[in-house]
């Protein structure tokens, strides 16, 4: 079981890293001076927490005037981003169901005496698969190069030269005039034909045969 938490942990932070850039070394946030304040007004019974949240970094929450509620500072202190990149230290579950809607936000808490990463929200995980994404898409300093590239190109292709208007095809024309030439030959000899007449002694032979046939 250990082995698999390390490893799901070692999974974890490698996502923080990558989509969120939060680096080594980690900064908790455990408490500030109105978690010390809250704790104090909850009486005795806390004393001993109390002295345990003392040891820790006190981080500056900015609630110099009057505190506020413990959750509430927390939650000013990460805001809508994680700028700061904090990892929150909790055993309040209404906290961190509430940091979980933050993207980027490494929460930890004790479960049997062991410190346990939870595991990334959904809210995490939506922002790193966005990131991913940009990440593979061009910049704007790079869609600006290739637009450069690609008018560059274009000018320095060689412009292609329109083909003028030729004459007509020499062999095309002999060939129409052979046409031309056989067709009024054509026609030339079927008119002798047609002007010819018939020979005197036929037509003799043709009106005798007419008339003996009538009789």
């Amino acid at each position: 079981m250990k082995v698999k938490r390390v490893k799901h942990a070692r999974r974890y932070l490698t996502l923080f890293k990558n989509s969120f850039g939060i680096f080594e070394p980690y900064q908790i946030l455990v408490t500030t001076k109105c978690v010390i304040e809250e704790g104090k007004a909850l009486g005795p019974q806390l004393a001993g927490a109390v002295l345990i949240l003392k040891r820790f970094q006190l981080r500056k929450c900015g609630h110099h005037k009057e505190a506020v509620p413990a959750a509430e500072c927390i939650m000013n202190m990460i805001g809508t981003e994680n700028k700061n990149g904090y990892f929150v230290a909790s055993q309040d579950r209404t906290l961190r169901s509430h940091l979980q809607k933050i993207p980027g936000v490494p929460l930890l808490f004790i479960n049997h005496n062991t410190i346990l990463l939870e595991k990334p929200s959904r809210a995490s995980h939506q922002a790193s698969d966005q990131v991913q994404i940009s990440r593979l898409q061009p910049s704007a300093h790079e869609k600006e190069t290739l637009v450069r590239l690609k008018d560059s190109a274009t000018d320095a292709q060689p412009k292609r030269k329109r083909k003028r208007p030729g004459g007509p095809n020499p062999l095309s024309m002999l060939k129409s005039k052979k046409r031309k030439t056989g067709d009024e030959t054509k026609k030339k000899r079927i008119r002798k034909r047609k002007r010819r007449k018939l020979a005197e002694h036929v037509q003799q032979a043709l009106q005798e045969q007419m008339t003996g046939c009538s009789s």
